[in-house]
């Protein structure tokens, strides 16, 4: 059996997303890195890379500033980004894994959720049929062996919004990502834990209060609480200030604004149902670690992936809402909480009132039925353990394509 070399272009895996791939390989595939310099990676975060800049000798400074001046202009052109793969003599490998688009003398593959991935989140790029054009040309070239997505709506986006032709939409490939299942911890107490996580915006610390749903997870659980003393939430993520006065009448909320990956975890594993009614996420690896933990879920039809990752009546609740106005509603390119910040006023001013009904219905039948809940949880987990979403069934599909 030939092994192939597949060198990735920065170091990703400590990324949830990867990690499983980089750990779990399939027999055929081994997988190599060389941790680049962060101006190599993909030109986010400016403070850090000023930071870089100041500590570092008059020689890198030079590189650094011409680093940042060529992702300056990719910006000011509207273009994609692109980072250019040099040859190695210290390394061999048959192929490129990537997130950002690569310009290189060998093939590459690249894994995409979102076309924003491509801009380093800056939407507003995409609206330049110049920058849909080069993402185009790329995944197309022959240098490109596979695109991975990570759900068949993230792939069906893809196809649409780039208008691929049926001939060449072979090299787009859905891999869903994986992690190892958990040992559930056995709680013997009578406290039912419901968990939602909201962790800040890059952008906007707020973004993700509105746009994964904090509004009827709070309005739910306010209706909910006095008629089941036993619930408990655990609420990681911002609040806004007219949230505050509401969380302080209503007891057993513990709030985290942010806790380490780790301790997340812990709380997946303490928890009996994880809330995740998330308008606007084009996957959502939460999905995953919920069911590797073993609990049930509720979710949105959000247009996304939602429905791929919840089995409505077999792994948790996918509940049907009024609002639909994230679901690419002003541009078939760009989702409308990133164009004038439309998102924020249309559901800081609007109630979704069908959604929190439907919500505040499944929620309170998983908690007055435990089996139902450990029946989902379990369901969940066993897609994990050998099913679809199993690191087994993912290498499977990776070994099939790498030994042509």
């Amino acid at each position: 059996m030939k092994v192939k070399h597949i060198y990735v272009v920065h170091k990703i895996e400590n990324h949830p997303i990867f990690s499983s791939l980089y750990y779990h390989p399939p027999k055929n595939l081994k997988i190599v890195y060389r941790d680049l310099p962060y101006f190599e990676k993909h030109g986010e975060g400016l403070d850090e890379n000023i930071s870089l800049y100041q500590k570092s000798s008059s020689t890198k400074r030079i590189f650094y500033f011409f680093k940042l001046a060529y992702f300056k202009l990719l910006e000011v052109l509207n273009f994609p980004i692109i980072i250019l793969i040099l040859p190695s003599k210290n390394l061999s490998y048959d192929y490129l894994l990537t997130l950002p688009l690569v310009l290189s003398t060998k093939k590459f593959i690249t894994f995409v959720n979102y076309l924003g991935m491509f801009v380093n989140w800056d939407d507003a790029r995409l609206n330049s049929k110049i920058c849909l054009s080069i993402i185009r040309k790329l995944l197309l070239s022959n240098r490109c062996k596979y695109v991975f997505n990570l759900s068949k709506s993230s792939k069906k986006m893809l196809i649409d919004v780039l208008r691929i032709p049926k001939n060449k939409q072979s090299k787009f490939k859905t891999l869903y990502p994986s992690m190892e299942p958990k040992d559930k911890i056995i709680r013997n107490n009578e406290s039912i834990r419901l968990l939602f996580i909201a962790a800040s915006h890059k952008w906007d610390p707020l973004f993700n209060f509105y746009m994964k749903g904090g509004k009827l997870v709070l309005k739910a659980y306010e209706k909910l609480k006095p008629k089941y003393k036993n619930i408990e939430l655990i609420y990681i993520g911002k609040i806004p200030l007219e949230y505050e006065n509401l969380i302080e009448k209503i007891p057993d909320i513990k709030r985290y604004l942010r806790v380490p990956y780790e301790k997340v975890l812990e709380f997946y594993n303490k928890s009996d149902i994880f809330l995740f009614p998330t308008y606007g996420d084009v996957f959502g690896f939460a999905f995953i670690e919920a069911m590797a933990h073993g609990l049930p879920i509720i979710c949105i039809d959000n247009n996304y992936a939602a429905t791929e990752m919840v089995i409505n009546n077999e792994t948790g609740f996918v509940i049907q809402t009024s609002q639909k106005f994230l679901a690419f509603p002003f541009s078939k390119y760009c989702p409308d909480w990133l164009n004038e910040k439309k998102w924020h006023k249309n559901i800081k001013k609007e109630d979704d009132i069908v959604g929190l009904k439907n919500f505040t219905d499944k929620l309170e039948i998983l908690i007055q039925n435990k089996d139902l809940r450990e029946k989902f949880g379990e369901n969940g987990r066993k897609r994990l353990v050998d099913g679809d979403l199993s690191i087994m069934h993912r290498n499977r599909k990776l070994y099939d394509l790498f030994s042509n």
